[in-house]
């Protein structure tokens, strides 16, 4: 959908320009004459052949320019250049002009016009690009202009032209939110035409928001162009109206505001404008003539085609006139590119071996991590299978036997249960399957009925985040702790607390045993060592009879 875009007031164009040839006319009358005469055809736009013998003029000027090191004289006609490209539709010169003038003005010494050159400059790039269709780098080049703006009419016609960007790509809360400072002080617009202008785009923005609102300013924008007779705005608003009550089913009015659009299309000859009222017409369901729309559709597609396709091959010819034109420079750069490339070899060599190191560090410790597990699965599996199952077997053969110490049978059945516990301890658990129900079989396992076992968001934890050898080393630190509580703390309550911070884990675990003092830690050691192998801290508090606390991040 095409919206209305304003352009800067001409008059201000003409006033500098004035400004600048006044400072910088030659001596003989017959050149001012010639630099006024060709100025004005630029400023003018009476004629595509008239524009374009002034832009050469001008280009010639800048060519034999005796004030060369004058880089801002030269991106004042730079400036005027791209002007003259732009109103001939020359659209990637007057682009190339219009950075060349940039480029010249950020060298240049500063004046009091330097920010009015780049406003106009990031104006006409940003109708430029939107004239192609590029709408990101428009609203790039409108909105690094906005903040330069000192004059509420260019303000508000530059945030115009960047709302009607936001229309286009329907988002209307970021066109309204950059409109409604002109609505609500808008009894200090000048001009009739751009006070319409602004209600138009505004209110059809609030009317996806707000429909009644909304309307209420399209009818007085409406209102406004009638008595301006301001035609554009009218075609404007009318397309604007048929499409609210297109989209709120009310067909017949619809039908009314697209065929006054169509009869303004008419009146101003203009094929975009005539495509679109047509387009409005079969919106509301008017049967139109199709081969018409057709003629229309071809005959614009095929204008937007050829200024594409001559865009784009001018900046193919550019490119090969670039390469060309920068072999020497090349040439001259190779050197300084080899020794860059020395240099930034270095440094990715040495970032490379400092990744290497890591990883391998990685690979290792997670090696590690993986021998242990074995070792205590290998360990747990030995003492089951010989050493249990040999105890067994002697209790089994001394019960049978007639004469037998009591004594001796109590101690084979400790032997016999520590072994027991040490194969549990030791066993291997599979941490990748349902963790959550594998660390709640072990705390089953410890529970009795002179311990009970708390646990608090163990199923707010993300299991599947944390990796198998930190579940694993989870599952026997709190073993250990349990065993460690059970055998030494006589407690009769343990809470065992849970929270996670993206993959890290803290654990507070807490009885209310005898507790003791901790100068030698009680064996747990092995606590810790588990711990810091993943890089985490392990904390322990404990006096007599005050219980006994661990506190855990890894």
């Amino acid at each position: 959908m095409k919206k209305y875009d304003l352009s800067f007031p001409i008059f201000f164009l003409i006033l500098f320009y004035l400004l600048i040839f006044a400072s910088h006319a030659h001596s003989q009358t017959k050149e001012v004459d010639s630099t006024t005469f060709y100025y004005n055809s630029i400023m003018g736009a009476t004629s595509k052949e008239a524009i374009q013998k002034g832009v050469v003029f001008f280009e010639n000027e800048l060519k034999s320019n005796t004030k060369k090191e004058d880089l801002h004289y030269k991106a004042q006609i730079l400036d005027l250049i791209s002007l003259g490209y732009f109103n001939m539709g020359e659209f990637f010169k007057s682009e190339i002009s219009a950075i060349e003038s940039y480029k010249a003005l950020d060298l240049a010494s500063k004046t009091t016009d330097r920010e009015d050159i780049k406003i106009r400059l990031g104006n006409r790039l940003g109708r430029l690009y939107r004239r192609l269709g590029d709408d990101d780098n428009a609203l790039k080049y409108y909105e690094n202009t906005l903040p330069f703006l000192s004059k509420n009419r260019d303000s508000l016609i530059l945030s115009n032209n960047i709302a009607s960007i936001h229309m286009d790509r329907e988002d209307y809360q970021k066109a309204v939110d950059l409109l409604v400072p002109f609505v609500i002080d808008s009894t200090s617009i000048l001009g009739k035409k751009y006070l319409a202008t602004i209600f138009d785009n505004y209110g059809y923005s609030l009317s996806h928001l707000h429909p009644l609102e909304g309307l209420s300013f399209m009818k007085r924008a409406e209102d406004i162009n009638k008595t301006t007779a301001y035609v554009r705005g009218l075609f404007s608003v009318k397309r604007h109206l048929s499409q609210y009550y297109r989209n709120n089913e009310n067909f017949l009015k619809a039908s009314k505001y697209a065929q006054e659009a169509n009869e303004i299309a008419n009146s101003l000859g203009s094929t975009t404008y005539q495509k679109e009222a047509l387009g409005l017409l079969i919106e509301a369901g008017i049967t139109i003539d199709a081969l018409a729309y057709k003629q229309l559709s071809d005959s614009l597609q095929s204008v937007q085609e050829q200024v594409a396709n001559k865009y784009i091959a001018q900046k193919y010819d550019y490119s090969v006139f670039q390469n060309e034109a920068q072999e020497s420079e090349l040439v001259a750069q190779k050197e300084k590119t080899k020794n860059r490339f020395y240099q930034f070899l270095v440094i990715f060599l040495i970032l490379l071996a400092v990744a290497v190191f890591i990883i391998s560090r990685l690979l290792n410790k997670k090696k590690r991590m993986e021998e242990m597990f074995k070792t205590e699965a290998r360990f747990s599996k030995k003492i089951h299978d010989e050493v249990s199952n040999d105890i067994y077997k002697v209790m089994a053969h001394m019960q049978s036997s007639k004469e037998l110490d009591p004594g001796l049978m109590d101690n084979l059945e400790s032997i016999y249960n520590r072994t027991r516990d040490i194969s549990r301890e030791t066993s291997p658990i599979d941490a990748s399957k349902n963790f959550q129900t594998t660390l709640s079989d072990l705390l089953l396992g410890y529970q009795s009925d002179s311990l009970n076992i708390v646990t608090r968001n163990s199923d707010g934890v993300r299991w599947a985040q944390i990796s198998n050898e930190k579940k694993n080393a989870i599952y026997r630190v709190l073993q250990e702790l349990i065993t460690n509580t059970v055998k030494h703390g006589r407690a009769s309550l343990v809470l065992i607390e849970f929270n996670q911070d993206h993959k890290k884990i803290a654990i507070r675990y807490k009885d209310n045993g005898i507790g003791s003092e901790l100068s030698n830690k009680n064996g747990l050691q092995n606590v810790e060592n588990r711990i810091k192998a993943f890089k985490g801290t392990v904390t322990f508090e404990s006096k007599k009879n005050k219980g006994f606390q661990a506190n855990i991040q890894m």
